[in-house]
């Protein structure tokens, strides 16, 4: 009797292990090292389809860009000229014209192309307001699933230093979860990435998965510590974390504007192939890099999103677990307890 009750708790746990096991779910993601052509969405949208068809090939499930790959970064703000506002209004006017609609074709074949490959996609766009707002631009980010729904739009918080001349102030209560390919994702642009109520939230998230397009670099060769932000999200966040950075074909920027492509080939690399250094990242919920690419790399930084693995690093009991354990953490605003019985968000 024992022995066939020991048999039966064995097997049973047996079950249990396996039924677990099967719970977990991986899912194979992609950072897009890649070029983009300076205030040519159009052509940009083309490259990236070529890119998700690719992606598809090689088995990748959701693909993210870099920041402002449709549309484009103000690049004067790099070479220390926004100040500059006898020739600023031009610049706006052109990266005005230059930025992407919501419901724009743009945005209409990524769509397509998504639930054709199967790929969902979150891309860095400048998007317009909308009505009687479309002189601003936001720094957004596109989250498309596999069926080609557009499932959120973050615009980023605020702009960095003169950013700001550029880019109009967005919104927090976007950086939230958003479910694609059966698994938990969220994403925040650059300099976000240090916000510490940013983190925050997104460790109170819980997402699989993070994404972080960047206009900054990963190559300790030109002083590249995004990766710095990278591991301490993996790490306190739980989550995966991939990012890849602006790259520029040097033809658009020349025939876009001149005057820019001669301001950054004087601080640029000799004989770069592009403007900006672009790479990429991957980083697991360890803080561990994967992988990361070299200056000037054109490829697809992948990894393998394991939920076992997001499971196993809350094991660790960080001090982040706290936040969502909605119980062992209390936030006080001038010596005041505001949160009651933990903190359900910090926005």
């Amino acid at each position: 009797m024992k022995l066939s009750k020991l048999f039966i708790l064995l097997f049973s746990s047996y079950g249990l292990l396996n039924s677990l096991n099967a719970s977990a779910v991986e899912v194979k993601v992609a950072a897009l090292s890649a070029p983009s052509h300076y205030l040519n969405a159009k052509q940009s949208t083309s490259d990236l389809i070529q890119w998700m068809e690719k992606a598809h090939n090689k088995g990748v499930k959701i693909l993210s860009t870099p920041e402002a790959f449709l549309g484009g970064y103000p690049l004067w703000n790099y070479v220390e000229k926004t100040i500059d506002i006898s020739s600023g209004e031009k610049h706006k006017a052109d990266f005005i014209n230059g930025a992407i609609d919501l419901n724009g074709e743009e945005v209409k074949s990524i769509r397509r192309a998504a639930k054709k490959y199967d790929v969902a996609v979150v891309l860095g766009a400048n998007l317009r307001g909308e009505d009687g707002d479309r002189n601003t631009v936001f720094n957004a980010i596109i989250f498309i699933d596999e069926n080609g729904k557009i499932v959120n739009v973050h615009r980023k918080t605020s702009g960095s230093h003169t950013e700001r001349q550029y880019w109009s102030y967005g919104e927090a209560s976007t950086i939230k979860n958003v479910l694609m390919q059966g698994i938990q994702v969220s994403a925040v642009q650059c300099w976000e990435a240090r916000n510490p109520l940013t983190v925050s939230q997104l460790a109170l998230n819980a997402p699989d998965v993070v994404f972080l397009p960047t206009g900054d670099y990963f190559n300790e060769e030109y002083n590249g510590l995004y990766t710095v932000e990278m591991r301490y999200i993996g790490r306190n966040v739980h989550s995966y974390v991939l990012s890849s950075s602006i790259m520029f074909n040097w033809d658009s920027l020349d025939k876009s504007d001149s005057q820019l492509s001669d301001e950054w080939k004087k601080v640029m690399p000799p004989k770069a192939p592009m403007a900006g250094l672009g790479g990429g990242a991957a980083v697991d919920p360890h803080g561990v890099i994967l992988d990361v690419t070299k200056p000037f790399e054109t490829r697809l930084v992948t990894t393998v999103v394991d939920t076992n693995v997001v499971k196993g690093s809350l094991a660790l009991h960080s001090i982040t677990d706290s936040y969502r354990l909605k119980g062992d953490y209390t936030l006080y605003v001038d010596g005041k307890k505001i949160t009651g019985n933990g903190v359900k968000s910090i926005y």
